[in-house]
């Protein structure tokens, strides 16, 4: 028991820490490539990415982590596998109406027309994450934390290491050209999680919707919960875009980046508590 605590703590705040070392890495080369008003485009382009990924988040993963973590038969697992997959195809292709509906919204509201192709992008981004979600939830429902860990740093770091490329060649990347890196190195970390991942990669043949309608209905409430913390932690932002530039998100993301350090040892303590509380 105490190798799990320790094992999967360290996978946890290295998977938290990491994060954040190339977040802050990726935001001083940023700075040095892009103008401020354009750093704002790609901070307010990542909060819509994180507002639309928590539905994904709050419907999938708590509930499937408490009910594969709790069931003793492992003959119903596939079952509940295959629910959980089916309720991620349906928050995935939400989440692709929802891009195409509030790009020309939300690059009217900011005056940034170059965010439009960039959500519209998303669309493809968003497919690729559920395998990748998929995967991570399915890992961490089975006390496996170490193959989170892997996904997550090749997204980051393939991410941070080409601006360093970038940063040496004195090659400047266009917001567009961001987000479709931002794509390819989703991509990257699919793969991993998908390779990381087949031995607990089992499915039954068929959706049982009983399954399905108690994984939403535990996760509903998730959401709501997430879903109106991440409004209330991003709503400034994206209020500041409108009324006083995207410029003046740039700056204020660098102080709201630093805020959220207190964070790293409370929400890396959380993830591998849940799992084995839902067990209990």
């Amino acid at each position: 028991m105490s190798n799990y605590w320790i094992k999967s703590g360290i996978f946890s705040l290295l998977d938290r820490l990491t994060g954040v070392l190339f977040g802050f890495g990726g935001v001083y080369l940023l700075l040095r490539g892009l103008s401020k008003a354009d750093f704002g485009v790609w901070t307010l382009f990542l909060t819509v990415n994180a507002i639309f990924e928590m539905a994904r988040i709050g419907l999938i993963q708590n509930a499937l982590i408490k009910y594969t973590a709790s069931e003793e038969n492992a003959a119903i697992r596939p079952t509940i596998n295959t629910a959980s997959l089916a309720l991620n195809t349906i928050v995935t292709a939400a989440n692709i109406g929802l891009f195409l509906i509030s790009a020309p919204i939300l690059a009217y509201i900011w005056q940034s027309p170059e965010i439009a192709p960039m959500l519209y992008l998303c669309a493809i981004t968003t497919v690729l994450l559920l395998p990748l979600s998929q995967c991570n939830f399915i890992q961490q429902a089975h006390f496996d934390f170490a193959a989170p860990f892997w996904a997550s740093l090749m997204r980051q770091g393939s991410f941070f290491a080409y601006l360093l490329y970038c940063h040496f060649a004195q090659q400047t990347l266009t917001l567009y050209e961001l987000a479709v890196l931002n794509t390819v190195t989703t991509l990257l970390a699919a793969i991993v999680a998908v390779v990381l991942c087949r031995r607990h990669w089992n499915f039954a043949p068929h959706i049982d919707w009983q399954w399905l309608r108690t994984l939403f209905n535990f996760g509903k409430y998730v959401f709501g919960t997430n879903l109106s913390s991440m409004i209330h932690k991003n709503v400034d932002k994206i209020m500041l875009g409108s009324l006083a530039g995207t410029a003046s998100v740039a700056v204020y993301d660098l102080a709201i980046r630093i805020n959220n350090l207190i964070e790293i040892p409370t929400l890396s303590i959380a993830a591998i508590v849940f799992p084995k509380s839902a067990q209990k």
